[in-house]
């Protein structure tokens, strides 16, 4: 009765003046009314009004300065996310539904009366819940379409600014249209097929809109709390939004707009930075929603599961959208891609769900395709730890492996992909070898070696997993033969006319040099550069594995390749505190050594740790960080003996000196501390037999010139020890092996506690602040060292499965394509050995 009569008096008025203060107040109460037929045409009175820039100032509500697309923003979302009315569970009829969807679609679009900041975010989340909590597939599908259709309009907003011209919008095409057509909500039913697939099923597909009593779901407790968790998630950041006015008027549910700030990330005033701050908020919003973890044992239909596959799904287009846009180089947007979505992706890449797995591989392949440069650092850690383990680990199920190979497929279909892993990767000194990994591991999956999963393995998905493999070996190495071939052009006239008879003795002295590469005369000073660090990495890594088999012959490799500067016990002690890599075992061996020569090394690595004003416990925690104690009686003896002596002496002055009377009682504590760690914390120990307080201060009586240490000192160890185990930071090995058994139920578990250890990793390496150059290149020079590489992995492959008479005749051409390109690369790098090894007609 209250919308009628408000209805005829606005028609009176509008006699007299067609201005907003005269209808919008009547649309707006017409929206509340809570009754679907007059808010479904007050809400397409609306859409209709804002499509055509029927803008006029606000009616009014006091002082806030709200535009009238504000206005409607908020009533509409305070409609569809009502507290107050029919029963705090707002309308769900799904025609009313749509039809705020598109309002609110338009609201954005608008070119007149631009929707920003808070209130975008609000619309946002509207579209969000309508299509997590709508149990009609279309209502879901629009929603879905709307948001990515928001998500299209906000990016490309700021291409139009960037490039300062207005392009022809939906909008202003409408305007020139000089009869329009009435929009209806049923015009909108064409989203569903724009937005996917994945919606969920409605409960009565022939109906359109569903009556309250039949949409109610049960659990519409859950639904309300993911309606929280929304507003936390999509709420402002005061760190970053500078857009929520604290004195709004009393009553008013919606934040105010405050005047246009400077960025707090780029500085940059004006309208460009308005819309850069909308893209930022959007994109890290989503991020966080992606991140919420879910109910173990949570289905696909679970809300929650629904709202982190839609984010995962709105991020991916996100990055497509914006990565040939202006904004994709800009501070904002990579600090953005750095802090959050590497944070998104290390938690989902770790998922068991198929669906969020997948999704996660396709977020990092738009990584690796379009900001690689930007994120050098972020894709080296997710290449290793989410691709390589999942082929590495049999603890990882069929269908992960297959979503990594299928897309290692499509990345080693790109020449200039496969060369800048290989540049800046594994010619790089501070990251592992991707590339040489990768090659490894594909000729394992292809011979069967590593296809072991979590569950029993058909015959078919095997050989599944196996063909992939080998159809990306070939690929790689065709790869390979294709860039080789623009060798050509860089050949000098002796290199192009020599004598094939040669090949032998060129062969000879190539095997001479650590890396086989090109002669240095035949480099431009920019290849050079990845030369050099190529042929110092291979010689690192060498003198790695040197120093692993025999401490002292690594020492001397090292010394003869100029990383250490000379034999004396400083340098050596220099040597094992700064060179990152060398075996901590082979440290301990090393130093714990009888030898007069090691004890020196003994003494002055040890010397160079400072402890003063350092705690006990501490101080040993970070000593034994730096090296695994050997397992002899009679190495950890002066090992421990030399710390307690550098502990005492440095402790003098500071309020720990007054602890030991003497270095022995350091000595005897060290020891104990040992034990301590060992009987709390190893799994074979039962509960009840582990160490007490009472046990280890019995044992230390005495110990400090015949006094007994501070019981509150010893308690305070005691307790460091307890909740913090001493153990090497990058300790990889385990008190148990989860494949005693090779169940399913065990593997679960191992895979469950391996991504764990895996996240974690990931997250710690994702902190480091080290900024990373990247390489690009397209000198064919790079091939040579990468098929050095990849030859003999390729060629056991390739060999194998020729010799195996059970392989079909698919397999068999593969691996004499794969042949033909390898000899191919052979032959323009007048590589001989391969020629040689090369399978005859009569093998084939």
């Amino acid at each position: 009765r209250d919308v009628k009569q408000q209805c005829e008096s606005c028609l009176e008025d509008l006699r007299e003046s067609f201005e907003s203060k005269r209808y919008l107040p009547t649309l707006l109460t017409a929206c509340k009314c809570m009754e679907p037929k007059p808010m479904f045409l007050a809400i397409d009175c609306l859409t209709s009004l804002m499509a055509y820039g029927f803008q006029n100032p606000s009616p009014g509500r006091g002082d806030v300065d709200l535009s009238m697309v504000d206005a409607i923003v908020d009533v509409l979302c305070e409609v569809m996310q009502n507290k107050t009315k029919t029963g705090g569970k707002g309308i769900e009829n799904d025609d009313v539904q749509r039809q705020v969807i598109r309002a609110l679609q338009v609201a954005v679009a608008s070119a007149n009366s631009e929707v920003h900041d808070s209130r975008l975010l609000l619309a946002v989340r509207t579209c969000y819940l309508i299509h997590l909590t709508s149990r009609n597939s279309v209502s879901q599908a629009t929603a879905k379409g709307a948001l990515d259709q928001v998500l299209r309009t906000v990016f490309d907003r700021i291409e139009v600014e960037v490039k300062g011209n207005v392009p022809k919008t939906p909008t202003s095409e409408r305007q020139q249209d000089s009869s329009p057509e009435p929009l209806q909500s049923d015009r909108l039913d064409g989203l569903a097929g724009a937005s996917g697939e994945d919606v969920a099923p409605s409960n009565d597909p022939g109906s359109p809109s569903l009556t309250p009593s039949a949409t109610l779901p049960p659990m519409i407790e859950a639904v309300e709390s993911l309606e929280i968790s929304h507003e936390e998630e999509l709420g402002e950041d005061p760190d970053l939004m500078d857009t929520v006015n604290n004195n709004q008027p009393e009553g008013s549910t919606t934040p105010t707009r405050k005047p246009k700030t400077a960025s707090p990330l780029t500085g940059e005033p004006g309208r460009l930075d308005l819309l850069q701050k909308d893209a930022y908020v959007l994109f890290r919003a989503l991020c966080r929603l992606s991140t919420k973890p879910t109910p173990e044992g949570a289905t696909l239909e679970n809300h929650t599961m629904r709202s982190k596959i839609l984010a995962l799904e709105l991020i991916n287009s996100v990055l497509l959208r914006s990565a040939k846009s202006s904004f994709s180089s800009s501070e904002r947007f990579v600090y953005a891609l750095k802090h959050y979505l590497c944070n998104s992706l290390a938690q989902n890449s770790v998922s068991p769900v198929p669906a969020i797995f997948r999704l996660s591989t396709s977020i990092f392949d738009t990584m690796l395709t379009y900001f690689k440069e930007p994120l050098k650092t972020e894709i080296g850690v997710f290449f290793s730890s989410m691709l390589l383990r999942i082929l590495e680990t049999d603890t990882s199920n069929f269908t992960q492996k297959l979503v990594v190979l299928q897309l290692i497929h499509k990345l080693v279909q790109e020449p200039q992909q496969i060369v800048e892993l290989f540049l800046n990767y594994d010619c790089d000194l501070d990251t592992e070898d991707l590339y040489n990994r990768l090659v490894n591991l594909l000729s394992r999956v292809a011979q069967g070696v590593a296809s072991s999963c979590a569950g029993e393995l058909l015959p078919n998905q095997e050989s599944m997993l196996q063909k992939q493999a080998l159809e990306s070996l070939v690929n790689m190495i065709q790869s390979m033969s294709h860039w080789a071939d623009g060798m050509r052009s860089f050949e000098t006239g002796e290199k192009a006319s020599q004598d094939p008879e040669d090949f032998e003795e060129e062969e000879d002295k190539e095997e001479e040099q650590p890396s086989s590469l090109l002669p240095m005369s035949d480099l431009n000073p920019e290849e050079k550069s990845f030369d050099d660090r190529r042929r110092r990495k291979i010689a690192i890594e060498e003198g790695l594995k040197k120093f692993s088999e025999n401490g002292t012959q690594g020492l001397k490799f090292f010394e003869k390749a100029g990383m250490l500067r000379e034999g004396t016990p400083e340098a050596v002690a220099r040597f094992f505190h700064e060179f990152p890599g060398l075996n901590k075992s082979v440290i301990g061996q090393y130093i714990g050594r009888s030898k007069d020569f090691n004890k020196k090394v003994l003494y002055a690595f040890t010397d160079r740790f400072d402890f003063a004003g350092v705690p006990f416990e501490d101080s040993i925690r970070e000593f034994l960080q730096a090296f695994r104690l050997p397992g002899e009686a009679c190495m950890i003896d002066p090992i421990m003996e030399k710390f307690a002596s550098r502990y005492f002496i440095d402790a003098q002055g500071s309020k720990y000196a007054e602890i030991f009377t003497t270095p022995d009682a350091a000595y005897v504590l060290s020891y104990s501390i040992m034990m301590l760690n060992t009987d709390l914390h190893h799994p074979e120990i039962k509960d009840e037999n582990r160490m007490t307080l009472v046990q280890f201060q019995k044992n230390l009586r005495g110990v400090n010139g015949d006094k007994d240490l501070d019981p509150e000192f010893l308690e305070s160890v005691y307790n460091a020890i307890r909740d913090n185990e001493i153990k090497l930071k990058d300790d990889n090995v385990e008190w148990y092996n989860y494949d005693e058994a090779g169940s399913t139920k065990l593997k679960a578990v191992a895979w469950e506690a391996e991504s764990k250890k895996t996240l974690k990793n990931m997250q710690d390496q994702l902190r480091t602040k080290k900024k990373a150059v990247f390489y690009t290149s397209r000198h064919p020079i790079h091939v040579r060292p990468m098929f050095e590489l990849a030859r003999w992995p390729m060629l056991g492959a390739f060999s194998q499965l020729l010799e195996n008479p059970r392989s079909d005749p698919g397999t068999v051409a593969l691996c004499l394509a794969g042949f033909e390109h390898a000899v191919h690369v052979a032959c323009v790098f007048y590589m001989a050995c391969l020629l040689y090894t090369s399978p005859s007609p009569r093998d084939s």
